[in-house]
């Protein structure tokens, strides 16, 4: 009898799960995953080839436990995707995004055989169609429990957000990288007792970072390379339970929760941090509540157990996984404008746009039901699911 530990990720609370297989018995309990979908998490789209790039997690673990896929989808129908090709990786992947230059793809991964694994991966797919080293996929080392991902800064530097108490950088040539270290002394006069992280989004020479417990880090990426600095230079304390996070150029979107009247509320708040500007050789992490510094431009309550949040121009889309919804937000007027009923378990969201830079079609992953459902837009109603 064999041991196996999953990290699962489920509503984006990993869990470990002992699960017992016998080495002559695994293979006729699971398949293969194949060309199936199974918990679509990440997804990316190339609106300019019509490509929707699909990270099958498998973290349900409908297939043989240690198999993932990605997958490449044609969408010149937007409203019918059709299968192209599957790349079959390692489970548990997270987020992706696309390097439309060098025509490669990069994703995460939390596959591990044993709970001491310290070390975890990062994904390159090359998805040049043309190229002889189409569907290729080479991996790199990463810290435990990588999640999010971001791209770059500088311009060959990718950005990792783990549960090790680290940001994780990978240069692009080199597929090597570094580290900083999130857990640092606070303005309070005490020390992090936690910064395990899953989402990552950048605003030039600085990275947002939900700590997964509470609150949101703000990192100067320019002391990256220097192990002796804090890079860590604030730290808005009092977001509970951050989970996407998103920025517009002008504002940063953080889904979280909120007591109101004793009952905690889903939230997207809306945050101006133009004044948090980055800090040099500093020794500790400034403590910051986002009311009292004047942070806080708007909250608005959404549906339950919300877990991404997607901008585009005048709208902020959020994935409610509890109520099997997208909730549609009119940025100017801060109000939910639409619930869009999907399918079960909605977490990841891509978007696709026409020629003109007009979003089209909204595709959102549905994790327990294995389907991606595509909204419409701007009619904000489901007009395809896939498979159909």
């Amino acid at each position: 009898m064999k041991k196996f530990i999953l990290k699962i990720a489920k509503a984006n609370l990993f869990v470990l799960i002992i699960v017992l297989f016998s080495s002559c018995t695994t293979s006729s309990i699971f398949t293969s995953i194949g060309d199936n979908i199974s918990a679509p998490n990440g997804m990316a789209v190339d609106s300019d080839n019509n490509r929707l790039y699909l990270i099958n997690s498998n973290s349900t673990v409908l297939y043989k436990w240690d198999e993932g896929s990605i997958q490449v989808l044609d969408i010149t129908n937007p409203a019918a995707p059709s299968l192209l090709n599957t790349a079959q990786t390692i489970s548990f992947g997270g987020q992706v995004i696309l390097d439309s230059t060098t025509k490669l793809l990069y994703t995460t991964s939390r596959y591990s055989t044993d709970s001491a694994d310290n070390e975890d991966q990062m994904l390159r797919m090359n998805y040049d169609e043309g190229s002889t080293e189409y569907l290729n996929v080479a991996p790199a080392a990463t810290r435990k429990n990588p999640y999010g991902i971001a791209c770059c800064y500088p311009d060959d530097r990718m950005w990792i957000a783990t549960e090790d108490n680290a940001l994780q950088y990978i240069d692009k040539t080199s597929m090597s990288g570094g580290t900083i270290n999130l857990k640092q002394p606070l303005s309070t006069g005490s020390l992090q007792n936690h910064a395990e992280v899953s989402y990552i989004v950048l605003n030039d020479t600085l990275a947002y970072v939900p700590r997964i417990k509470n609150g949101l880090l703000i990192v100067n990426l320019d002391e990256a390379d220097d192990a002796s600095k804090n890079a860590v230079d604030y730290f808005i304390s009092d977001i509970t339970t951050p989970e996407g996070i998103a920025f517009d150029g002008t504002y940063t979107y953080v889904i979280g929760y909120e007591e109101i009247d004793s009952k905690w509320k889903s939230m997207l708040f809306i945050l101006d941090l133009s004044t948090l500007v980055p800090v040099f050789d500093n020794e500790t992490t400034q403590v910051l509540d986002k009311n009292d510094s004047s942070i806080l431009v708007a909250q608005i309550e959404v549906g339950a157990t919300p877990q991404n949040v997607l901008i585009d121009n005048n709208y902020a889309f959020v994935t409610c996984s509890r109520d099997d919804r997208v909730d549609v937000i009119d940025i100017a007027a801060r109000t939910v404008i639409a619930n869009i009923t999907v399918q079960d378990e909605p977490f990841g969201m891509a978007m696709r746009y026409d020629a003109g830079g007009t979003a089209t079609h909204l595709y959102v992953g549905n994790v327990s039901s294995n389907t991606i459902s595509i909204i419409d837009i701007p009619g904000f109603t489901v007009v395809g699911t896939y498979p159909q």
